[in-house]
């Protein structure tokens, strides 16, 4: 089950800027920034725990809905 759900902004120019790169990694928009976010943080030294594979699925499903 999901744990935590983000609203975050994005300017017109931002979102579609965002949307262009997810479609091209061939993600739900979704998916992708949750992605993105990620890897940031791992090149930040953070360490963020990998969903298991159901709940990764899960999200992925959810992110197709949109």
């Amino acid at each position: 089950m999901v744990d935590k759900r983000v609203l975050i902004n994005f300017s017109e120019q931002q979102y579609d800027a965002v949307a262009e790169a997810a479609h091209k990694s061939a993600l739900p928009f979704s998916s992708f920034v949750r992605r993105a976010s990620y890897m940031e943080a791992t090149k930040l030294g953070v360490e963020v725990a990998k969903p298991d594979a159901e709940i990764e699925a899960e999200l992925i499903a959810m992110d197709s809905d949109e």
